[in-house]
This record gives structure tokens, C-alpha cells and sequence, in this order.
């Protein structure tokens, strides 16, 4: 049984098609890339998995519940962890209370909640880093700590919404080691731009093109496809190949 299955998801703004009947299945350990151009839906779709918009049409299904319509706090605590395009975290706290935030989905105790932070911590890579207000750090640093308040809610699948976005080469690479050691225990669908990222990471690959799935295949049909091609590069491009 899939771990999530989307069903049908159909969402508008105004006379604005911003997804429309879109389905796919994601299986339990399974990393699922998203792609397609800016303006194809992809965060909109996010949003609807996690509760913060409301599908006109269609249905989530997550571990074999309909979790369609949910508030962003239930579907959390269905299991559903994510990032944002735009980091979003507590300025003016500590890395460990930002992810301690998290950590209070599942408990009560704050020694508790401290623990599974500071392990969480220590898995993204930010020990050091600990006590330093969340302002303080890089972009980079930030990313990890939205990442890590995510896992700590004890996360069953996370959406990774372009995490590597605006990183050095060198912070992306690390990144992506970040992610291959994630998805050993987790079930991960990442939104990424960086296709030479999401290839070599991805099971399958989700393309979306004005807000319609266009195809769903393996990064090695998906890379080389026509229509994928055109999509990114133009038609006179893969016209060419």
C-alpha cells in the first residue's frame, strides 16, 4: 500500500489553474523529485498535501486515512513533516528551541523535547551551532534548522520544498549527502530546480508543466524525455536532440 496517495487534486485562484487533476502514488522509503518550471504548481501542491490550502477537487490520502482538507497542525500530526520555499523559523530563538518547537508535537516533557532535539542537532549537522539564534546563521544553516524542526515532529514523510535552493556548490553537496542519509528511515518528496540534484537522488521523477502533471517516470525516461526537454529549455531545444 502506497504510503501517500494523491488522488484528483484540482486547485484554482480566481480563473487561474494552479493544479489540475493531478494523481500519483508514493511508496513507503520511496524519494519522489518534483520538477517543472516556475509557475507549474509545484509548492501549490505542497500546500494542499500539508493542509495550508484546501484541493477544490480531488483527495489526499495518507497512510490509508483521507486527509484532505486538514488543518496544517493535524496533517502534522498525522505524520507529515515539510520545508518551505522561503525559510521560515523563530528569528530571535535559539537553534534548539526552533527545533524543540517541533519536538512538542509528540511530547509534553521539555526534557524530552531537548533530547530529541539536540539528537536531531546533531544528525543535520549544526552540534555547534546549538545556541546560536536562528538570525545568525547562513542560508544554509537556516535550511537545516527549518529541516531539522520538521524531522523533530517525528515526521513519517517530509516535504522538502527546494531545499537546495540559493546554496553554494559546496553547501548543496552537503545538502544532498543530508538528504541520501535522510531517506534511509524516511519517505521524502523534494521540489528542486537543480535537475543534475534531483536525478541522481530521486526514484522517480514528478514533472509538472502549467500546472498539470505531464509525466511521471524514472530520472533516467524523465532526463531525456522530449516533452521534459522542451519544457525546461524550449521546443527548438529538444527539437535538437
Amino acid at each position: 500500500m502506497s504510503m501517500l496517495s494523491v488522488r484528483g487534486i484540482t486547485k484554482s485562484f480566481g480563473g487561474v489553474a494552479a493544479n489540475v487533476d493531478i494523481s500519483f502514488d508514493v511508496a513507503e522509503g520511496e524519494l519522489l523529485g518534483v520538477i517543472g518550471p516556475n509557475g507549474a504548481g509545484k509548492t501549490t501542491l505542497f500546500h494542499q498535501i500539508s493542509g495550508f490550502l484546501k484541493p477544490d477537487a480531488g483527495k489526499v490520502i495518507f497512510d490509508g486515512k483521507d486527509i484532505t482538507g486538514r488543518r496544517p497542525d493535524q496533517v502534522c500530526d498525522a505524520g507529515i513533516g515539510r520545508t518551505f520555499q522561503v525559510v521560515r523559523m523563530f528569528s530571535d530563538m535559539t537553534v534548539l528551541d526552533n527545533v524543540m518547537i517541533g519536538a512538542f508535537n509528540h511530547t509534553r516533557s521539555a526534557r524530552k523535547a531537548d533530547r530529541t532535539a539536540r539528537a536531531i542537532i546533531e544528525r543535520v549537522g549544526l552540534t555547534d551551532r546549538t545556541t546560536a539564534l536562528a538570525k545568525e546563521l547562513t542560508l544554509a544553516g537556516r535550511k537545516r534548522v527549518e529541516l531539522a524542526r520538521a524531522l523533530a515532529t517525528g515526521a513519517k514523510l517530509l516535504l522538502l520544498d527546494e531545499v537546495m535552493a540559493g546554496l553554494t556548490p559546496t553547501e548543496a553537496e552537503e545538502a544532498v549527502a543530508l538528504v541520501r542519509d535522510l531517506r534511509q528511515d524516511l519517505t521524502i518528496i523534494m521540489i528542486e530546480h537543480v535537475m543534475e540534484i534531483v536525478m541522481p537522488l530521486s526514484d522517480r521523477v514528478l514533472v509538472l508543466v502549467q500546472g498539470e502533471k505531464l509525466l511521471e517516470e524514472t530520472p533516467e525516461v524523465a532526463s531525456t524525455h522530449p516533452d521534459v526537454i522542451a519544457a525546461y529549455l524550449g521546443e527548438s531545444f529538444a527539437g535538437d536532440k
